[in-house]
C-alpha cells in the first residue's frame, strides 16, 4: 500500500512540473509579442512534454490469494528543456503633454477662422489628438438677411436701391448679390406740364398760366430769361452751339423758349445756329426731310432765305437750297410766315452721304443786304423721305429748346386771377299793365346772381298810345295786323 501511494505522489509531482513549465513559456511569448515599438524575436514553441504513460490499475488480490507484485510504473519521459528566448526591452516612451485646447475661432465675411486646436512644440493636434497641418477655416458667407425693398427716388430726394444688408461687414449688395458701391437713387427733375390759363369769372377766381410736376404736383412759373449763345462756343448749350462770330439767343416767347436768330449780312459778320445730330446717325445716300417752325419777329419786307448747311467732321457738306425761287429755304416758303402764329417748313434735301463724330445743321437767316429784324427757329427734326409717321432720326435734344427754361416755385396763392365784376341787367318777372304795376329785379348774365328784387314798374295809363295800321301780306313778307303801340310803356295793344 505504500508502494501505491509513493508512485501516485511521484505521478502527481510530474504532472506539476509540466504544466509549470508550460505556463512559463506561454507568458514569455505574450512578453514578446505586446513589446512596442521594437521588434523581437519571437520566440520558438517550447517542446510540450509527452504525456507520462499512465500506471496501469493495481490487479486486487483476491482475499485468499497473496497478492501479486505490481508492476513497476516505467519511469516517465523528462521534458525537454525549453529554448531561451531572448527579447529586446521595450524603450521607455515619454507622454506628450498637449497642453490647453485652443478654442476654435469662427469664420466670418470678413476673415478666415482657426480650427481648434491643441499646440506642441509648432505642431498642432486637433481634439483627437491627430496632428493637422491645415488650421485655415475658409471666409464665411455674407450673412444677407431679406431684401430691402427699393425707394423710388423723387423730384426732390434720392431713392434708395433694393439691396441686401450684410450684418457683419456693413456691406450691401443687390438682388443678384452682387457688391453695390452707393444704394442712392439720384433724385429725379421735375416733370413739367404746362397748364394753360383759365380764366376768372364773377364768382370764381381764374389761374395764371404755369407749369405743374407730374409728379410731385409742385407749382411753377417760367422766368422771361434769355440765354446768350456766344459767338465761337460750339458747345455751350449742347446740342446747339455758335460756331459764327455773332451771338444768337435763346428767348422765352410764352413760355415756350425758341431761338432768336439774327440776319447774316455777309462776312465777316455772321449769325449761325448749330444743332448738332445724335452721333449715332449715319446719314446714308438718299433723301431726307428738315423739319422746323417759324415765326418771324419783326415783319421783314425785304427778300431773304434760310440758309441751311449740313456738314459733318470731315468738312463735307450739303447746302440745303439757299436760293429764293427754288422753293425749298428761300423766300416762297417764308414770305407766309408771320410775326402772330408758328408756321412748320418741311424742307427736303438729298445727300450722297454723311458721317462721322459729328453730324451738324447750321440755319442762316440770309438776306444778304442790311437788315434789321431776327427770326423764332423752334423744333428742328429730321425725317427720312417717304415716312408717314414722320420719325425724328435726331433724337438729342428733341430739336426743341424748352430745357433752358428757367423754372421758379410758386403757391396757388400767386397764381390767382382777380374775379370779374358782375354783368347786371334788368330782368321784368311781371308786366304792368293799364291797372297793375309790374315786377322786375337785375341778373348777372355771367353767374346769374340777382339783386334789387321785386323792384316795381309802375303802371301805364297809356295816355300815349297810337294805332298801328295793318300791313297786308305779300309773297315775299308777312302782314300785321292792326296794333296800338303805347310810348310811355314801350307796349302794343290790339
Amino acid at each position: 500500500m505504500k508502494k501505491i501511494l509513493k508512485i501516485c505522489f511521484v505521478f502527481i509531482c510530474i504532472i506539476s512540473v509540466a504544466l509549470v513549465l508550460v505556463a512559463c513559456g506561454e507568458k514569455t511569448t505574450k512578453a514578446v509579442e505586446t513589446t512596442k515599438p521594437v521588434v523581437t524575436t519571437k520566440a520558438p514553441a517550447t517542446t510540450k512534454a509527452p504525456a507520462t504513460t499512465k500506471a496501469p490499475a493495481t490487479t486486487k488480490a483476491p482475499a485468499t490469494t497473496k497478492a501479486p507484485a505490481t508492476t513497476k510504473v516505467p519511469a516517465t519521459t523528462k521534458a525537454p528543456e525549453t529554448t531561451k528566448v531572448v527579447t529586446t526591452k521595450a524603450p521607455v516612451t515619454t507622454a506628450i503633454n498637449y497642453g490647453e485646447w485652443i478654442a476654435e475661432v469662427e469664420a466670418t465675411c470678413l476673415a478666415e477662422g482657426v480650427k481648434g486646436h491643441y499646440e506642441v512644440s509648432g505642431k498642432y493636434y486637433d481634439a483627437d489628438h491627430n496632428e493637422i497641418t491645415d488650421l485655415v477655416i475658409a471666409k464665411a458667407d455674407h450673412s444677407y438677411g431679406e431684401l430691402i425693398e427699393e425707394i423710388p427716388a423723387e423730384c426732390e430726394k434720392d431713392g434708395v436701391k433694393a439691396h441686401y444688408h450684410c450684418s457683419v461687414c456693413e456691406k450691401d449688395f443687390d438682388a443678384d448679390k452682387q457688391e453695390l458701391s452707393s444704394l442712392v437713387i439720384n433724385k429725379l427733375d421735375h416733370d413739367y406740364k404746362l397748364v394753360a390759363e383759365s380764366s376768372s369769372t364773377c364768382v370764381v377766381n381764374g389761374s395764371k398760366e404755369h407749369f405743374e410736376c407730374d409728379r410731385c404736383h409742385k407749382l411753377f412759373v417760367a422766368e422771361d430769361l434769355n440765354e446768350v449763345v456766344p459767338a465761337n462756343a460750339s458747345f455751350s448749350h449742347y446740342p446747339y452751339g455758335n460756331w459764327s462770330n455773332g451771338d444768337y439767343y435763346i428767348v422765352n416767347d410764352g413760355n415756350n423758349m425758341v431761338a432768336k436768330l439774327m440776319p447774316t449780312q455777309w462776312w465777316p459778320q455772321a449769325y449761325a445756329l448749330k444743332k448738332d445730330l445724335a452721333a449715332s446717325i449715319i446719314l446714308e445716300p438718299g433723301d431726307y426731310v428738315l423739319k422746323f417752325d417759324v415765326k418771324l419777329g419783326s415783319e421783314l419786307t425785304k427778300q431773304y432765305s434760310i440758309v441751311g448747311v449740313i456738314c459733318n467732321d470731315d468738312h463735307n457738306f450739303d447746302i440745303l437750297n439757299t436760293k429764293p425761287d427754288q422753293n425749298a429755304l428761300g423766300y416762297d416758303m417764308l414770305k407766309n410766315c408771320s410775326p402772330d402764329s408758328w408756321t412748320t417748313l418741311e424742307v427736303p434735301f438729298s445727300t450722297t452721304g454723311l458721317n462721322g463724330t459729328w453730324i451738324q445743321i447750321d440755319l442762316y437767316l440770309w438776306p444778304e443786304i442790311e437788315l434789321n429784324g431776327f427770326v423764332y427757329i423752334d423744333n428742328i427734326e429730321v425725317y427720312k423721305a417717304g415716312d408717314s409717321e414722320k420719325k425724328n432720326i435726331d433724337i438729342v435734344g428733341n430739336g426743341d429748346f424748352n430745357s433752358y427754361l428757367h423754372y421758379v416755385e410758386v403757391s396757388e396763392e400767386d397764381l390767382v386771377l382777380p374775379l370779374l365784376e358782375h354783368d347786371y341787367h334788368w330782368v321784368v318777372d311781371l308786366e304792368p299793365n293799364g291797372v297793375n304795376n309790374g315786377l322786375k329785379h337785375e341778373e348777372c348774365s355771367i353767374c346769374h346772381d340777382k339783386k334789387n328784387e321785386n323792384t316795381v314798374i309802375p303802371y301805364c295809363d297809356h295816355e300815349h298810345v297810337e294805332l298801328v295800321q295793318k300791313v297786308d301780306a305779300t309773297c315775299i313778307s308777312a302782314g300785321k295786323e292792326a296794333y296800338y303801340h303805347c310810348s310811355d310803356c314801350n307796349n302794343d295793344f290790339s
